[in-house]
């Protein structure tokens, strides 16, 4: 049983990665993961496969109530799974090769990855506030380097356990026509496919925290609910500011803890 001061903390963490995922179509598992692993107290590969389990099921359900609005208001932001499906496709041969590379990597090697991560998810958060709306020039990037971005954010999901959203999101707005919103709504399914691949390769050798994440999950829908309402009114430049401000602790807690 743990202290109620962490389960206050887990519930916190939980509500911040529905916010995130509501908000942003990114960031989940970047909060879900350390909630796990300092406040639950679950060693580093556990907390991976366990976070993987709650971001995938709160990416899906986040993406259906995204189609039911649709159904709904016509203006809402559709996701293109046309464009998702390349990005896809090979996200799920990295995500299940990344998990089952995990196992022999050391705990510690793990840990400080993950914390890479995250200081570069804030940096690329804070970037693209930043960046001009409009920008002056489109820049043209291959459309080959979508797979390939895929496979490079599937192997990061599978081996530290991490959505990869923060990567999707700007690279869908970068390669594709999609605008900001389109990509956040395509991104949560690509994220729920990298997942389910991940805990593919993750069952069998790691242990999961089924009734941990199930509680996790329920605080993070009623959170993810009230964030994509919220990104339909608030400023996106001050919601990325504010995530990457938040990102950055991560990261230094992560490095500074042990």
């Amino acid at each position: 049983m743990l202290p109620i001061e962490n389960n206050l903390a887990l519930a916190a963490f939980a509500a911040l990665t529905g916010l995130a995922l509501g908000t942003l179509g990114a960031g989940g598992a970047i909060l879900a993961l350390p909630a796990f692993k300092y406040a639950a107290h679950l060693p580093q590969r556990e907390a991976s496969a366990t976070s993987l389990l709650v971001v995938g099921s709160a990416a899906l359900i986040g993406g259906l109530m995204t189609l039911r609005r649709c159904q709904r208001d016509p203006g809402e932001a559709r996701p293109d799974f046309k464009v998702a499906l390349p990005f896809l496709v090979s996200g799920l041969l990295g995500s299940w090769g990344g998990a089952m590379v995990s196992k022999f990597v050391p705990e510690l090697a793990l840990k400080l990855l993950f914390g890479a991560v995250v200081l570069a998810a804030a940096e690329a958060m804070y970037l693209r506030a930043m960046a001009p709306a409009h920008p002056k020039e489109p820049r043209r990037i291959p459309a080959w380097i979508t797979p390939i971005a895929g496979l490079a954010t599937g192997m990061l999901t599978g081996l530290v356990g991490v959505g990869g959203g923060f990567l999707i999101v700007p690279t869908l707005t970068t390669v594709t026509p999609l605008s900001l919103k389109r990509a956040a709504a395509t991104s949560v399914w690509i994220i729920t496919g990298n997942a389910a691949a991940a805990l593919v390769g993750y069952i069998g050798h790691v242990h999961i925290g089924w009734g941990l994440a199930g509680a996790f999950l329920a605080i993070a829908i009623v959170g993810m609910a009230i964030g994509q309402r919220l990104a339909r009114h608030a400023n996106p430049k001050t919601l990325q500011l504010t995530f990457a401000v938040f990102l950055v602790m991560i990261g230094i807690v992560t490095f500074l803890k042990p």
